[in-house]
């Protein structure tokens, strides 16, 4: 099964009236440090990275930024199998206590291994960014990008930077025009859909994720997109970055304005 690769333009459409809550916020103080981090990663983002379109074929490089005790991976194009293992291998040359971020530009692609990616990414405390400027990070990217957190704290710290977007959507299937199903083929395919749903959120369990954002997930079709662009970052639980000021903004402020009486 995969996610859909829909084109560029397609993606970037946002979807009116989106709902509160997509996200578990982050919570505590941000880490010591945070702000060098933070114009670090986003000066490579603007400066090197800005007119980036996502690639066919998935593309993992290290960016150097200048800053000793973090490493910045930039992730960009389809999510393909090996892209965890891929990963894996590049953190194995790092010391056990380096911080690690990684910026991604992904259109989307096997739903199976953008959990593999997220399940790494939480266990591995590396911080999530979706590129400003356009960048986008969709479907089995996004799922990825939830599994994003903070090195010193274990809090979630998954930032969306100034330009660009998020997107989430059904997950589907490809069949042949010309196939003919049997009863047993539908039964298999009704039992692979089942597997997919209980995967998602054992995925999302073990990320401490609320799975009821899993409803908006799953709430539009795979032929479209649910977007959540920069300005809608923090509502949805997620850190945001601003090109202006080059600094981190938390949601927790925004949320509990919202939830305030």
């Amino acid at each position: 099964m995969t996610d859909t690769t829909s084109n560029h333009n397609r993606c970037r459409r946002t979807r009116a009236g989106l709902l509160r809550g997509h996200a578990g916020q982050a919570k505590g103080p941000l880490p010591r440090g945070i702000a060098r981090t933070i114009k670090a990663a986003l000066a490579a983002a603007i400066v090197g990275l800005a007119a980036a379109q996502p690639a066919q074929a998935a593309e993992l490089r290290r960016l150097k930024i200048g800053v000793p005790d973090l490493e910045i991976f930039y992730y960009q194009g389809g999510v393909a199998n090996g892209d965890a293992l891929r990963l894996q291998v590049e953190l194995a040359k790092l010391a056990p206590n380096k911080r690690v971020a990684i910026l991604m530009n992904s259109v989307g692609g096997l739903s199976h291994e953008g959990i593999a990616l997220g399940r790494l990414f939480y266990n591995a405390k590396i911080a999530t960014f979706v590129l400003g400027n356009g960048g986008i990070c969709m479907s089995a990217c996004g799922m990825a990008f939830l599994g994003g957190r903070d090195f010193v704290t274990g809090e979630p710290l998954r930032a969306i930077i100034q330009g660009g977007s998020l997107g989430f959507h059904q997950f589907h299937t490809r069949f042949s025009p010309e196939q003919k199903f049997t009863k047993k083929d539908l039964e298999k395919s009704v039992a692979d859909v089942q597997k997919m749903v209980f995967d998602d959120l054992k995925y999302l369990k073990e990320i401490n994720q609320d799975p009821r954002a899993y409803r908006l997930h799953i709430s539009e079709p795979a032929e479209s997109m649910l977007v959540i662009s920069d300005s809608a970052a923090l509502q949805n639980g997620f850190h945001a970055i601003s090109a202006e000021t080059r600094t981190l903004i938390s949601p927790d402020t925004i949320l509990g304005r919202m939830k305030a009486k």
